[in-house]
């Protein structure tokens, strides 16, 4: 089955879903932020950089993670890091969402 996504549609529904205001989406890339803003600029939220084994702010309602940014990480334990950092940021009941890509798999 092929299912071909729109990543803004998709994006606009998940920011809706979300509470608080205002929305944070970070980087860890500084010209990834840059290239966000500028080409999908949303009044509702705020463009950052950060690391995710280190999540500030919050308490969030939805952390996501995808384009296989959790494949990046170099050790587990840098791994067990990201995950017990988002756990720390969610408020209680809060979602972490995470794509994760095999490229390997036959469709």
């Amino acid at each position: 089955m092929n299912i071909k996504i729109n990543m803004v549609e998709y994006m606009n529904r998940l920011l809706a879903l979300v509470k608080s205001d205002p929305k944070y989406l970070f980087s860890s890339r500084q010209e990834m932020v840059d290239y966000a803003r500028a080409v999908r600029p949303h009044g509702a939220v705020r463009y950052a950089q950060g690391d995710m084994t280190r999540v500030e702010g919050g308490p969030w309602d939805l952390v996501l993670c995808l384009g296989n940014s959790l494949s990046l990480l170099l050790t587990r334990n840098d791994v067990g890091r990201a995950l017990c950092a988002v756990r720390t940021a969610l408020v209680p009941g809060g979602l972490y969402l995470v794509q994760v890509l095999n490229y390997d798999a036959e469709c």
